[in-house]
């Protein structure tokens, strides 16, 4: 065996010569597969527009009115170019369509009214805890060192008290 790999004798041993042909070959495959899968992604969203118009009949001139929602909310913005560009994902793409529709509905917030109203969250249950229990919680929480030598020191005084592994 020589020491030297280098040499031009070796090339053919470890990987084959590409001819122009073969090269010509490869990149209109490479070519075609992306035109197919930009082709079914084109479908998939027009698809979707026909199935939003078909429920909607002023889903094409709320346009305007949904283009500025995506403006104001990058995340869904991303999420429905996500879609749109994948086709494994033009299924999502009708109830995508359908929330920024709905958001773009939506009465328009004043800034000053957004925030001098404190948020809260819109459950369907009824909340335990009251917000002093709440941030009496918190202050507990705050108080008490989580250090390996003090939950040892916790742990031996639940045990202490008759409350052993608990699982849950």
């Amino acid at each position: 065996m020589p020491d030297d790999y280098s040499n031009e004798n070796f090339d053919d041993i470890f990987s084959p010569r590409l001819t122009r042909a073969d090269v010509r070959d490869e990149a209109s495959k490479l070519l075609r597969d992306i035109a197919t899968f930009n082709a079914q992604a084109v479908a998939g969203q027009q698809a979707a527009v026909r199935e939003m118009n078909a429920v909607h009949p002023d889903f094409e001139s709320r346009r305007p009115a949904m283009l500025r929602v995506l403006e104001q909310i990058p995340l869904l913005k991303d999420a429905v170019a996500s879609a749109e560009a994948n086709p494994q994902l033009s299924s999502a793409l009708p109830q995508m369509y359908e929330v920024v529709y709905r958001a773009s509905q939506a009465p328009a917030e004043s800034n000053a009214t957004a925030t001098s109203e404190p948020l809260k969250l819109e459950t369907g249950r009824p909340s335990d805890f009251s917000e002093d229990a709440m941030y009496q919680g918190a202050l507990a929480s705050q108080r008490i060192s989580l250090s390996p030598e003090n939950r040892k020191t916790i742990i031996s005084s639940l045990e202490q008290r008759g409350v052993l592994d608990v699982e849950f």
